[in-house]
């Protein structure tokens, strides 16, 4: 028995509720930094893109939903669980967060090769990546057709494929917070009743 006469296992799995909880707001935490310095053009060169945290996220969702089936196959009782405000308020924190940072993102990106946009051979554009090769710039059309770019056009690409991806790993590394705080939370539920 562990401390306030619950079995040794309740109580490691609320801790893990609460130390996924707190991976959670450390990945949302640093995810905001990494898109907040994604808009500064100084620091954009100086923010490597960070792939750990593409990882953190998938893994913690994943076993959270893990967590989330064996929880609903040894409950059938409906849950009385609501949000706190805090985390309410910073859900609509993180929701103007993304957006403005996603607009101005979308806004300052280069649009000569917009999507949608022709290519030089008259194509609609559907696909494009970017790359550097011998000191010089170029974006892959449609995966085929390779167009010299100036650094600009290079950067602004790279930072709006930057500014996507920590716009989500903000957005995604909240659902995760919320999805461990309601786990928690019917931990406690579970094992009270």
């Amino acid at each position: 028995m562990a401390s306030g006469g619950r079995p040794v296992t309740e109580s490691l799995a609320c801790m893990r509720a609460s130390i996924a909880m707190i991976i959670a707001g450390a990945l949302l935490a640093s995810s905001s930094l990494v898109l907040l310095l994604q808009q500064i053009p100084p620091a954009q060169d100086m923010v490597p893109f960070q792939w750990w945290i593409h990882i953190a996220i998938i893994a913690l969702g994943l076993f959270g939903f893990a967590e989330l089936y064996f929880l609903r196959k040894r409950s059938t009782r409906p849950s009385e669980i609501y949000f706190p405000w805090w985390l309410i308020g910073l859900g609509v924190g993180v929701v103007v967060i993304v957006l403005a940072t996603g607009l101005s993102t979308l806004l300052s990106a280069p649009t000569r090769f917009g999507l949608g946009t022709a290519a030089p051979n008259g194509e609609a554009i559907s696909h494009k990546s970017a790359f550097e090769r011998d000191g010089r710039y170029y974006l892959r059309l449609n995966r085929t057709l390779d167009v010299e770019v100036t650094r600009e056009e290079f950067l602004g690409f790279e930072q709006t494929i930057k500014g996507t991806f920590a716009g989500a790993w903000v957005l995604f590394s909240y659902l995760v917070l919320g999805l461990w705080y309601y786990l928690g939370k019917r931990r406690e539920e579970l094992y009270a009743g």
